[in-house]
């Protein structure tokens, strides 16, 4: 019960804080760019269907494979706002990272497509209802 306030206290630290930037930062970028890469990051949750209705989108898994590519951008670009090689190679290596990732996650993704001959997220999850239920073959496929 003691760890319920934990959240409200946490967003009540986030807002008192002072905003702090450096001297010779590009200021509008360093900014703006959070908050870009969030929208983006939010915008993934959208392309996942919820229904039949909403699963419209044809090459669906190709647009959030792309959509989910932008972030390692805005990561290096958040690491150059602030003007300073230290941050750059922060950002360069943090998307370094989230690329090889990504490299993992579209292997992870291919295989639905080519046995279901879709790139739509529906028809991947109407053919695969069950693959909750085998952990174990997924450790041996990926």
């Amino acid at each position: 019960l003691s760890g319920l306030a934990q959240p409200l206290a946490d967003a009540l630290k986030l807002f008192l804080k002072e905003v702090v930037s450096p001297k010779m930062s590009n200021y509008l970028v360093y900014l703006t760019v959070p908050t870009i890469s969030l929208s983006v990051a939010l915008f993934i949750w959208a392309l996942l269907p919820s229904s039949e209705a909403y699963s419209y989108v044809l090459y669906g898994m190709l647009l959030f494979l792309c959509v989910s590519a932008l972030n390692s951008y805005f990561t290096i670009l958040a690491g150059w706002s602030s003007n300073s090689k230290y941050s750059f190679l922060g950002g360069v290596r943090a998307a370094a990272q989230a690329i090889s990732y990504e490299v993992t996650l579209m292997l992870i993704l291919i295989t639905p497509v080519l046995l279901t001959m879709s790139m739509n997220w529906y028809t991947a999850l109407k053919a695969f209802p069950n693959i909750i239920f085998y952990p174990f073959l997924c450790f041996m496929w990926y």
